[in-house]
């Protein structure tokens, strides 16, 4: 007998092992009827959700595959793969790091497998260090080499692979043939990109020639001319498929192959140019090709880029480089003084931008990424007796801000059996702060407060117990809410008044302001944190909350589709209050309603608004307000408001609690949290760094750390 709906229990299926849909978790089958009474909707009984597995990133190379036979059912793929350091002098004595994806050509049968959704094991290797048994598989064997269910030959030649995959998957075939009604675009047509990969060769001189960037003036003037040349052909390119269009890739509103087969090898493009030559050149990969960034951009947010390239924060971009740095040294052996201290500059400049557990460049470079600690910062000092010219008094020329944060987990039952974790920034109140003074670059020292359990001290610094709290330089008094905090700023700060009156030519009318909240109000109805159903859960009320998230999501598409913000061309006010509530809307969404819908959603009904947020978070402001490593605060974001619906939980408890743990296993498996789940960080102190880990493993956990804000 059940004791729950008290009846008597009969199996009504026997699943076999190939019945079981790895990677995937199943659907939820509980659902609510008219008379808000839960029952198992059978309907959905065998469906399963899929998750989104990441690359493991083992230290040694994989043993050889098992022979192929029969009955095999899924696709074996040898991949080439990469270090960000081999513990060599260009790598300025970084130790020996694990195998990582580097190879484009390997990603983009990667991608493909998983756009079409086609299962498939993946057998990493070192391409500087392969292991014997390779040549003991076929003796022309190249990477990648894939082998098809059912085979016993390994296919080594990218179009005998998409060859193969097409015959074998009809899905392959969906994203193979996936054309706009206009026109196919194919990977021919996307020709120009080896014109920009010829012209980032010579300038670094990775084909053992020497580096044209190290030339005279004229050398890099001309240099620049034609990088620029090449990247405005493919920028046209993007500008006609997609930005005068209503699609989002290459191939329409989803990845096809030529987006497949683009991508990787434009992303190994944009990552040298930024650790190599941007600088030198004085430009950006906005000025070369504006359409670019954005177009990446939405790509890396997709599963399948996750399970290609890992989820953590560097997304195997130092250890691509680091791969075509190794091939130019063995390309010769007589290499410059000056070559060699370019890649090792190469080198330094990527771990500084892509690995999680390093500083931004540019302007903050100063600075360091908001540290994810275990417990309450201590209290703030007291402000220094007058007169006094001590390290106290000096204190009081830095803005002192008391952020809120929360944890991706509290070891509580709705965590699933997840130990408490580290507290990450998570307020958008806060953010809105951090952000301005980001944005001005302004000195700033912070003071982190946990929002469940709060310390003794907040009570003198805000009596409400509110976050957050600022004591401005040459204060006395502490100011307790955003509002105040920024007004004050611009009164004794022109650089703060500068950035919060930065406006676009016709400013927003009072009720456009008002319909960009709209999204936060659907948010919460998604998950029912003001009390009452969720809507998500109800079968009748889900295809009216996706009406509500396109209307929402519409009020900002309408005013950006001329600006790149929503204050026009630089972030101004409205931008630094608007963005982290939209992107807090949209990461409830995306881990409650838009799991069940599908994530392509999204860009299909508000392009200009991904955009947005992609503009946003390119910005290191960003960065520092949400932390660097893999979550940047998400998950913990999610955390935090799900510890607000518990505490209005009412006769739906149940449903809500199911839906809740859902969502922060969902949060947890797309931003990986700030340390690894693990017991063994529980005693870290506050002075303490939180140590960086990398490991990725194919259920989609990985070990991400920031590192402390310099205080």
């Amino acid at each position: 007998m059940d004791p729950v709906y008290d009846a008597a229990l009969f199996a009504v299926h026997v699943y076999a092992p190939e019945n079981i849909e790895w990677n995937a978790r199943h659907a939820d089958v509980m659902s609510i009827d008219k008379n808000n009474k839960p029952y198992v909707n059978f309907v959905n009984f065998n469906e399963a959700t899929e998750l989104a597995p990441v690359l493991h990133a083992p230290m040694e190379n994989a043993a050889m595959p098992p022979p192929g036979h029969s009955n095999e059912k899924r696709v074996q793929v040898i991949c080439g793969c990469a270090r960000s350091s081999y513990f060599e002098p260009v790598d300025s004595g970084a130790p020996l790091a694990p195998l990582e994806a580097a190879s484009y050509e390997c990603a983009a049968v990667l991608l493909l497998l998983k756009e079409a959704k086609v299962p498939f094991d993946v057998h990493a290797i070192d391409m500087t260090t392969k292991p014997e048994w390779l040549q003991d598989l076929s003796a022309d064997v190249k990477l990648p080499a894939v082998r098809l269910p059912g085979s016993y030959e390994w296919q080594s030649s990218f179009d005998t692979i998409l060859e193969g995959l097409g015959s074998h998957f009809e899905h392959v075939r969906t994203v193979v043939d996936q054309r706009r009604v206009r026109r196919r675009v194919l990977p021919k047509d996307c020709d120009c990109i080896w014109d920009i990969w010829a012209s980032v060769v010579d300038a670094l001189g990775l084909n053992g020639q020497s580096a044209l960037i190290l030339g005279n003036q004229d050398s890099i003037q001309k240099l620049r001319a034609d990088l620029s040349s090449s990247f405005s052909r493919f920028d046209d390119l993007l500008k006609m498929e997609v930005s005068n269009s209503d699609a989002l890739f290459l191939c329409g509103v989803s990845p096809g192959l030529a987006d497949c087969y683009c991508a990787p090898v434009l992303t190994l493009i944009v990552n040298l140019c930024e650790c190599g030559l941007f600088e030198r050149l004085k430009t950006n990969v906005v000025e070369m090709a504006p359409y670019l960034e954005p177009y990446l951009g939405r790509f890396r947010d997709r599963r399948s880029w996750l399970t290609c390239y890992g989820g953590g924060g560097s997304n195997g971009a130092v250890a691509m480089i680091r791969n075509q740095i190794s091939e130019a040294l063995q390309a010769t052996q007589a290499q410059s003084l000056a070559k060699i201290q370019l890649f090792t500059e190469m080198m330094q400049s990527a771990r500084e931008m892509y690995s999680p557990v390093t500083t931004p460049r540019g302007r903050h470079s100063e600075r360091r990424y908001l540290e994810a600690r275990m417990e309450n910062s201590s209290a703030p000092l007291a402000r220094a007796p007058s007169g006094m010219r001590q390290q106290g008094a000096l204190e009081n020329t830095k803005v002192k801000l008391v952020v809120g944060c929360v944890r991706a987990s509290y070891g509580e039952e709705v965590d699933g059996g997840v130990p408490r974790l580290p507290l990450e920034a998570s307020c958008c109140f806060c953010a809105k702060v951090l952000l301005l003074l980001e944005e001005a670059d302004l000195e700033y020292t912070v003071y982190y407060v946990d929002l469940k359990n709060k310390p003794t001290w907040l009570k003198a610094v805000s009596p409400n117990l509110s976050t957050p709290a600022a004591l401005l330089p040459g204060g006395d008094k502490w100011l307790d809410s955003s509002g105040e905090i920024i007004t004050k700023l611009c009164e004794t700060c022109k650089a703060a008044e500068v950035v919060v009156k930065r406006n676009r030519l016709t400013p927003l009318a009072p009720e456009q302001v008002d319909g960009l909240w709209n999204i936060w109000t659907v948010a919460c109805k998604a998950m029912g944190l003001k009390g009452g159903q969720p809507m998500v859960l109800g079968v009748e009320t889900r295809p009216k909350l996706e009406d509500m998230v396109r209307k929402a999501l519409l009020d900002y598409d309408l005013v950006l589709q001329d600006e790149k913000f929503l204050c026009g061309k630089e972030p101004g006010l409205l931008d630094l209050e608007m963005a982290p509530v939209l992107e807090l809307s949209l990461n409830l969404l995306k881990a409650s309603l838009l799991d069940r819908i599908g994530f392509g959603f999204l860009e299909d009904a508000a392009p200009h608004t991904m955009a947005y947020l992609d503009n946003m978070k390119a910005r290191p402001s960003w960065s520092v307000a949400y932390g660097g490593g893999g979550s940047n605060g998400f998950a913990a974001m999610i955390r935090s408001q799900i510890r607000i619906g518990l505490a209005v939980m009412e006769k739906e408890r149940y449903q809500k609690q199911q839906l809740y743990k859902q969502m922060l296993l969902e949060a947890r498996e797309r931003w990986p949290p700030a340390v690894n789940s693990s017991n063994a960080y529980s005693d870290i102190t506050e002075q303490q760094k939180v140590s960086q880990g990398r490991a990725s493993s194919a259920g989609g956990n990985a070990s991400i750390a920031d590192v402390k804000l310099c205080m």
